[in-house]
Formats: structure tokens, C-alpha cells, sequence
């Protein structure tokens, strides 16, 4: 890989939702719709738990991500301490996860909150966890992933 890559990592709780569709939102933007940055940009997700390690994303994610084309197929890992070492920039979904990383070591400075990216956070102050809900739910958490990831490559001047 090349190292002079800005890397970022999305952090969600089980790395079944959320933190898998940033990444495979972020890949579509930077493989797709901006194409002069996929050799620039490298991205990863984990979650702050292991309790879906080795499982692909939520099957209601995956079929929201399949219809704008976006391929959602991340298998679920727990973040480690090389993670916390080799990411640029850690995004993380709610307070609770920003709290984890902090607690496992991460470095303020890399870690954002996804929802300081959204340009319209639709009176939330965080990505909601989607896994209880039906498939409005999941609509609603990819819209906001959407502007958020968007966000962030304006934010870091990508696009």
C-alpha cells in the first residue's frame, strides 16, 4: 500500500451497520464519483466490539447500500492498537464509540465525530444506531453517513 495515503477509519459499536457503510460509502466516492482520489485516500471500519467479528454487514444496510449501487460487503473486525497508530483520521458514529476510542488509547486529535460533517443532521447529534428499527431506519442512518462522508472530503479539501 502506499503510504503516503491519507487514511480513515469508521468506527461504529459491532462494525455490522454503520461504521461498514461509511466505509463502503467513502470507497464509492473515492472509486466512483470522485475518482481522482482513490490513490489518495485509503479507508477501513472496525468496531468497538467484537461481538459481530467475521459477520458481513446487517443485510437491511447491504440491501439500502445495493440500491444506490454501492457494493456493502465489509466483514466485521474489532479495532486493535495499529488501528488507533496508522489512521489519519478515526470517524466515529456516536459519543459512545467516541468514548471507547478514547479509552482504548486513540488519539483526540484523529478522532471526529461523523455527525460535525453532515450538513444537515436532521436534529440529531449523532448517528443513530439503526439495528432496532426497520429499513426507514437504515435509510435515515445512510443519508446522514452519505453527508457526512461527503463532508469530510470537503472538510479535509479532497473535493
Amino acid at each position: 500500500m502506499n503510504s503516503s495515503k491519507f487514511k480513515i477509519l469508521f468506527i461504529c459499536l459491532g462494525n455490522y451497520c454503520r461504521s461498514p457503510a461509511a466505509h463502503a460509502i467513502m470507497d464509492y466516492l473515492i472509486t466512483t464519483k470522485y475518482k481522482n482520489l482513490k490513490d489518495k485516500i485509503e479507508v477501513d471500519s472496525c468496531g468497538t466490539s467484537d461481538q459481530d467479528s467475521g459477520s458481513l454487514p446487517d443485510y437491511r444496510m447491504r440491501k439500502v447500500c445495493k440500491k444506490r449501487n454501492i457494493n456493502c460487503n465489509h466483514i466485521a473486525r474489532k479495532m486493535t492498537k495499529n488501528d488507533m497508530e496508522k489512521n489519519d483520521l478515526i470517524i466515529v458514529m456516536d459519543d459512545d464509540n467516541y468514548n471507547d476510542v478514547i479509552y482504548f488509547g486513540g488519539d483526540k486529535n484523529k478522532i471526529k465525530k461523523i455527525i460535525n460533517f453532515i450538513s444537515d443532521n436532521k436534529g440529531e447529534n449523532c448517528v443513530p444506531d439503526p439495528y432496532y428499527g426497520d429499513e426507514n431506519t437504515f435509510e435515515f442512518a445512510f443519508g446522514l453517513i452519505y453527508d457526512g462522508c461527503e463532508g469530510i472530503l470537503k472538510s479535509y479539501k479532497f473535493i
